[in-house]
């Protein structure tokens, strides 16, 4: 027989795991919309922000609700079918806190310090993080013992503590209503008198590298149409992205701003209001402007719509937002250091694509057309066909082709490789994103397969120059040409193993930030020509204003085309690189949680950049390293507000040809 204490509650059981696993959900919804909150107030772009909450909230559901279904059959296979009592809520609840505490505490180093590669620091500072994580949850269980001893009711209090993330989405939901669904966007007033400026066609290629096209001297004929535009306009041989990674580059040619000053670098990250983006300018100059983007983050989702009529873009991974998303989608690729252990990767793989479904179902694409090169024509021409107004127009176009993976449709996958079979292509080897040269390399594969995907890559070139081929004619069956200033760029390159590297976003190499750059404006460019002075992706905004009006702007950093270096990052937390290039030489520094490398190529003499001559010039490699610092910190200084330069900063930025 059991003895009572005098004045201890009696202890009130109940038989089931149902409350067990009610439990786990409400906390694991807590946890979800306390994320999605937090995101919000940082200022991050998600588009309509109470189903981002919403989606916040089931992604952490779902999964904390799988913890309570295993706590729940761990507890009836030892109780037996014995009534449970409140030490199982507690132990749930302390659980709950335990996974809490080490995926965030976990999840935030590896992203943040250390790269997520399970490196030997990382591991050791994981399993501190385990360590302390256990005596918190075991705090934390004593604590409820002790709170348990003083309370009356447990099951009410652990029911009313249940339901508080429902009385905060109710908060929410009101909360988005009143706020709307798009608070960046803002309302534009255009000139009365219709000036006749040029319309603008802008086309970006994404992951096309400059030495894989005819201009660059290539073997393969990969884009002759292309080609055929650069000849009769200005084309560029030396214009340098200002990243490796699309999100970075595009937000950078939308802002005019370098990374630094635009800060949009991680996945959850999109373009502040407080920018001025190149469509906004436009609008002021009484243009109507709409974008048609194949790669999702080039979306609303991410700050991409200001200033702008009409977007046509697919959704982003959306899920990657949250930390828990991230992991999971990181947990479930090819390149996860779980991969050889399938009995705890299968399960992560399956959650994640059940999140992907809840995505997929909450985030739908109401685009009719498709987003290959040629659904995206489709769109442009379903879009002009309904246009009636007598505005100029800016166009942006961003094809995914030659992104990964690399599948040209026919003829164009035997175009460059007659002996092409199915069975045999390898669009993308094993990943390595998150990984950083040269601190990581990627598995090196066997020549017939680098070989294959070149042949796959280049046939998607040649299948991308044929639909702006397609377009060009067009645009010229309607008149438009005439009146049409045509831009091609592309956001950033792709790495073939040249540095032991793929894909691209892990590295500064020439092969991932030099890019192609044509202008071409029919019977207006007459003096065509090559240009071998230093271009960047911030000059283009300025560009474009110099040529619709006369007017002194100073929204960007661009000079336009007059530069002496020009500069080249990402970040991604405890991964990052900067460059800085000149005529003659390129500076690298590049980090990995605490570890710092850095390399000085001489471009002129080792354009493929296999030498690191840093030792055998430090004195170069100390300017370029001085400069680049400064640079940032001026430009750091200047983000979202005028300053006021002294002399000498003024005559740095001279000597820069920053400033006249």
């Amino acid at each position: 027989m059991n003895r009572q204490k005098v004045g201890e509650q009696p202890l009130k059981k109940r038989k089931g795991p149902g409350p067990v696993i009610f439990l786990a959900c409400c906390w694991g919804l807590f946890v979800g919309l306390s994320e999605a909150i937090l995101l919000i107030i940082k200022g991050n772009h998600y588009g309509n922000e109470f189903l981002f909450i919403i989606f916040g909230g089931i992604i952490h559901l779902f999964f904390y609700g799988l913890v309570g279904v295993v706590l729940s059959v761990i507890a009836v296979i030892f109780f037996k079918g014995k009534k449970i009592g409140f030490f199982l809520d507690i132990i749930v609840i302390s659980i709950c806190f335990f996974i809490s505490f080490f995926i965030y505490s976990a999840g935030l180093i590896n992203i943040y310090i250390f790269p997520t590669d399970f490196s030997f620091f990382s591991i050791v500072l994981n399993v501190f993080i385990l360590f302390i994580s256990i005596i918190i949850a075991y705090r934390v269980l004593k604590l409820l013992v002790k709170l348990k001893k003083k309370t009356k009711n447990w099951n009410k209090m652990m029911f009313i503590v249940s339901f508080v993330p429902v009385v905060i989405i109710i908060f929410m939901f009101f909360g988005a209503i009143i706020k709307g669904n798009n608070p960046g966007q803002t309302k534009y007033q255009t000139k009365n008198e219709i000036i006749k400026r040029p319309n603008i066609l802008f086309i970006l290629i994404d992951a096309l590298r400059f030495d894989h096209i005819i201009g660059s001297g290539y073997h393969r004929d990969t884009n002759p149409f292309i080609n055929s535009l650069g000849k009769k306009g200005y084309f560029f041989n030396n214009a340098i992205a200002q990243s490796s990674h699309t999100k970075v580059s595009t937000a950078s040619i939308f802002t005019g701003l370098y990374p630094y000053n635009h800060n949009v670098f991680q996945i959850s990250q999109g373009l502040s209001n407080s920018h001025t983006l190149i469509t906004e300018s436009l609008k002021e100059y009484g243009y109507s402007t709409a974008i048609f983007s194949a790669n999702s983050f080039v979306s609303p989702v991410f700050g991409f719509d200001q200033g702008v009529d009409y977007f046509y873009a697919p959704k982003p991974a959306i899920r990657q937002a949250f930390l828990l998303g991230h992991i999971l989608n990181f947990l479930s690729e090819s390149g996860s250091p779980l991969k050889k252990i399938r009995v705890v990767q299968s399960p992560i793989i399956l959650f994640n694509s059940l999140i992907i479904k809840v995505e997929d179902i909450l985030y739908l694409d109401k685009t009719k057309f498709g987003f290959d090169a040629n659904g995206l024509n489709e769109a442009v021409f379903s879009y002009l066909e309904k246009k009636t107004d007598i505005e100029p127009y800016f166009l942006y176009m961003h094809y995914m082709e030659p992104h990964s993976p690399y599948d040209p449709p026919v003829p164009f996958n035997t175009m460059y490789d007659p002996d092409w079979q199915e069975e045999k292509v390898i669009n993308f080897p094993e990943e390595y994103r998150g990984k950083i040269l040269p601190f990581d390399v990627g598995r090196k594969l066997p020549e017939g397969q680098i070989k294959n995907m070149i042949a796959q890559y280049d046939g998607e070139i040649r299948y991308c120059d044929s639909k702006i081929k397609q377009l060009y004619n067009y645009f010229d069956s309607k008149g438009l040409l005439e009146n049409t200033l045509i831009i091609i760029t592309s956001d950033h390159g792709e790495e073939f193993y040249d540095h032991k590297g793929w894909y691209h976003g892990h590295s500064l190499y020439q092969e991932l930030i030099h890019v192609p750059l044509i202008f071409f404006w029919k019977n207006k460019i007459k003096d065509s020509k090559k240009i071998n002075e230093l271009a960047a992706h911030i000059d283009i905004f300025p560009y474009i204003l110099n040529i619709i009006s006369d007017k002194e702007r100073k929204y960007s950093e661009g000079i336009p085309f007059m530069r002496n270096y020009v500069i080249s990052e990402f970040d991604w937390g405890g991964r990052a690189a900067k460059a800085i290039i000149n005529d003659a030489y390129k500076y690298i520094s590049i980090s990995k949680g605490f570890s710092k490398r850095r390399q000085l190529f001489d471009l002129v003499n080792d354009s493929s950049e296999l030498k690191n001559i840093i030792n055998t010039r430090p004195e170069t490699a100390n300017s370029m390293e001085g400069l680049l610092n400064e640079l940032k910190k001026i430009g750091k200084k200047s983000r979202n507000k005028k300053v006021k330069l002294d002399k000498d900063t003024l005559e740095k930025l001279k000597s820069l040809g920053y400033v006249k």
